[in-house]
């Protein structure tokens, strides 16, 4: 660190917000099993969102309710650096995978960022 470099960052703002959206999580008070790939303890699946092969909660809403927390939050531009959809996809004879799960789940997730 140089001199003056606390300042600058202190004062310092970003162009935009870059990140990354994958799935919510529902958790309860007690009882949760916690899990361990997403590492949230005490999380329960969802019972009104669908789960990908992987235990994943799909639910479009969700990103639609990050993009307005982090706008309202920050009034930057957003950038979604990642996002996707975790399958066993079947490769076919020609080496084509028939995903039409994949194009529904980013048709749903561009959908809810539209409302917004």
């Amino acid at each position: 660190m140089e001199d003056g470099d606390l300042d600058v960052l202190r004062e310092g703002t970003c162009d935009y917000l870059g990140f990354s959206y994958y799935m919510t999580n529902a958790v309860k008070a007690e009882g949760g099993t916690g899990d361990a790939i997403s590492g949230f303890e005490g999380s329960v699946p969802n019972p009104y969102v669908k789960a990908s092969d992987w235990g994943w909660q799909i639910d479009p809403v969700g990103l639609r309710y990050a993009v307005c927390e982090l706008y309202e939050r920050y009034q930057r531009p957003l950038f979604i650096v990642e996002n996707g959809f975790g399958a066993y996809d079947k490769v076919e004879e020609d080496g084509s995978i028939n995903d039409d799960y994949r194009i529904d789940y980013l048709r749903a997730h561009i959908e809810e960022m539209k409302k917004q």
